[in-house]
This record gives C-alpha cells, structure tokens and sequence, in this order.
C-alpha cells in the first residue's frame, strides 16, 4: 500500500433493527428487536468517522438488503452478518463475523452453522473474510468451565480462524486483552467493534491503509491493521438498552394505535423498562466478571 494512502476506519461489529435477540424472561420466551434503522445507523456511521461501514445482523443479510435497496450507489458498504454457530464437541455457542458475502453464499452459511467445522471449512473455501467474535464472551462460560482445560479449548476454536475480535465495546476490559493475547500467541490478526444493538456504533473500530472497502478488508487479511475503541461500562450498556427497550415500547405503541394503551404504556411501561434495563446490567456485570474466573 502506498505510504500516501491515509487510515481509514469501520466499526466491525454492529446491528440493526433487523437484528433480534431472544430473551428467556420467567421461562417465556420473547423475541426482542434492536433499536437502529439501517439507513439513519450508515449516516450515524458517517457522523462517527467511520470511512466503511457494515451490518452484522443476527443469523440475516436483510438489514443490509434493505440498506443497499434504499442507498444503492454507496460505495464504502459491504454486506456483514454474525452467524450463530455450534461446536459439536462441547455444544457451546460461536458467533462469527462474515463479511462481503453474496445471497447464495447466506443461503449456504445457514445451512452449514449448526456445525462449526464444516462452516469454517465452507468459508475457507470460498474465501470469505470471517471472524471470531468475542472468544471470552460470558455466555458460553457454563460450558467451557465444565472442561478440562478451558482456556485450551478456546485456543482450539481460535486456530481456525484468521481473525479474532480483539476490542469488543461490550466485553470487559480483560476478556479484551485475553483475546488480544491470544491473538497474538497465534499469529493472528486482531479486529475490533462496538457489538451496538443500540445504535452506538463507532465505540470501536478497526483501522487499515486503504482507498476503497475491498483494499480495506486486503489490508487486514494480511495483518496491516489497527484496533481502537472502548470497553464494556455500565453507561455505555445503559445507553444500548434504553435505546432498544424504549423502542421496542413505542413500536407497540405503534401497532396498537388506542389512545388508552399509549397512556398506560407512557405511565407504567416506560418506567418499567427502567427498572428491568437497571437489573440486567448489575446481573450482567457480575456474569461477566464470573465468565473471567475460569481463565485466570
């Protein structure tokens, strides 16, 4: 690259409203929506400083569809998606970044994710930039806790990756630094995002020498790259869930139009999201603080 060529940077982990989570409340399962339009989150993006932008929706490409469909000249954009992944060995949960993927191959890589050796065996083949997100991350700690050697596991997983998520906004700042560790004991190169469900992208951020989105992702490939960005804090996670809480309250203000439901929902439902987002963080934290004991 030449030495003229300026940094440019791309949050590399970030959601959309197409995005849901499910979320186990009393045994009763619900499925919640993120908070941010695809079109206002790229322009958001761009308020950010960032010179590229993806989306990497849960397990769907339709948050970038809908994006390419509203903006289709843009030109620093590329299709991303975090795929939900299975090790068949010990049965905990993987979460990969891929980017610059094309329908077809979004077709494949949902029918391959249940088993996380033939996936990654697909994505080699296929050439696909992809990424372990997280390694460290709390919810998979339950099972790896449960084996021999955990942290011999996940270097395990690791290996077969060409990237891993080194800074991740809504990770600790150890499970970070684990994972850069890591990283570099393996040889392999280290990108960064925020993980914003909320619409806080930019929080981190991958940086390489780069004129366009496709030199950008070569940079990287081949090791020329830098990570920025924040760790997890109780304001940063905070911001995140009263955007989607309140959002999804006023999407079911939307769908049900009675002047009596929007009083109820503004006297007691916002509120309520208060107090339920408050309680998911102090939980939150002291799970990830307890993901971290099987390591040290």
């Amino acid at each position: 690259m030449a030495d003229n060529v300026q940094l440019k940077k791309m949050d590399m982990h970030v959601h959309t409203r197409f995005s849901t989570e499910e979320s186990d409340l009393k045994g009763v399962k619900i499925s919640i929506s993120m908070a941010s339009d695809p079109v206002e989150l790229y322009k958001k993006a761009k308020t950010k400083g960032m010179d590229f932008v993806t989306f990497t929706d849960h397990n769907t490409i339709d948050g970038c569809l809908y994006f390419l469909e509203k903006m289709p000249d843009v030109k620093d954009f590329i299709i991303g998606e975090e795929i939900t992944a299975h090790d068949p060995e010990y049965g905990f949960v993987i979460h990969i970044n891929v980017y610059d993927i094309t329908k077809a191959q979004h077709k494949k890589i949902s029918r391959l994710k249940d088993d996380f050796y033939k996936l990654t065996s697909y994505l080699k083949k296929q050439n696909i930039f992809y990424c372990y997100n997280h390694p460290y991350w709390q919810c998979q700690h339950d099972y790896l806790a449960a084996t021999e050697k955990p942290q011999q596991r996940v270097y395990e997983i690791a290996k077969h990756f060409p990237l891993i998520e080194g800074i991740n906004s809504f990770r600790l700042k150890q499970q970070n630094q684990m994972a850069r560790k890591m990283a570099k004991e393996l040889g392999i190169t280290s990108i960064a995002g925020s993980d914003s469900h909320g619409g806080g992208i930019g929080r981190a951020y991958t940086m390489a020498k780069a004129n366009n989105v496709k030199d950008f992702l070569k940079e990287i490939k081949e090791g020329r790259a830098q990570v920025r960005g924040w760790n997890y804090s109780f304001k940063g996670l905070y911001e995140e869930c009263m955007n989607i809480a309140l959002t999804n309250v006023n999407k079911v203000k939307e769908e049900y139009p009675s002047k009596k439901l929007k009083v109820m929902m503004d006297l007691f439902a916002n509120p309520l999201a208060k107090f339920f987002v408050r309680r998911h963080i102090k939980k939150n934290v002291r799970i990830q603080k307890k993901a971290i004991k099987p390591y040290q």
